[in-house]
């Protein structure tokens, strides 16, 4: 518990440090104990029971929260979903929903559309329940060299969902340095063109296409 505490103190910091060039916090997405679905992690499925996790969970947004002060995170749920899922499967272990800000999903599912559809889907029903925001935490390919990979298997099947983001893994190495472990785009990659297809599309949105969102709405409340 004192290790641990060690750590939040450190984000802590972290997070009260994070402001704009005005001085203000930024608020960020905070995804703690990703893929809890999942058996290779000490927060994981076969090494926690769902009390354990659950208290895990409130105990980490309190102490961040209430004793470290720090405001500016929203906190994503984030479970593993790589193969069909229904709504009620991104209930598993869930905080409570006064625990959790953003409804996310880890989803590996290659180039299979039917498995991302049927999982957008369920999501999108658990944001709309809920009245939370929800995204893609982590999806990708990794090593891909489909030249029509953006348009044909992240912006088709994404067409038409109430998602707020869609989030890649890493890009640590390419072909022209030590191997491929990679899973998005980069200059010279064979879907180079087709992602700046994706990119120009009308209903695909990057941060030069988002409004202002830090200037709240008129007549609106926020509890």
């Amino acid at each position: 518990n004192r290790t641990f505490k060690e750590w939040l103190d450190r984000l802590a910091d972290i997070a009260h440090n994070l402001r704009g060039s005005d001085g203000k916090l930024i608020p960020v997405i905070f995804r703690p104990f990703h893929e809890h679905t999942q058996t290779w992690s000490w927060w994981g499925a076969s090494c926690t029971t769902t009390e354990e996790f659950v208290n895990l969970w409130k105990f980490t947004v309190k102490y961040l929260r209430d004793t470290k002060g720090v405001h500016n995170f929203i906190y994503a749920i984030s479970p593993q979903m790589d193969s069909a899922k229904t709504v009620d499967d991104f209930y598993f272990r869930w905080p409570g929903d006064e625990w959790v800000d953003f409804v996310g999903m880890d989803c590996y599912q290659g180039i299979n559309n039917a498995v991302f559809v049927t999982n957008l889907k369920a999501i999108s029903k658990v944001s709309l329940a809920k009245l939370k925001p929800c995204g893609v935490t982590e999806t990708g390919v990794e090593g891909f060299t489909a030249t029509d990979y953006w348009t044909t298997n992240i912006h088709v099947p994404l067409t038409g969902r109430r998602v707020s983001m869609v989030v890649t893994w890493r890009n640590k190495y390419d072909p022209m340095e030590s191997g491929t472990h990679y899973f998005s785009v980069f200059p010279g990659h064979p879907s180079e063109r087709d992602f700046v297809k994706m990119y120009n599309q009308e209903n695909s949105f990057f941060c030069s296409d988002l409004p202002d969102m830090y200037t709240p709405a008129e007549n609106v409340t926020v509890l």
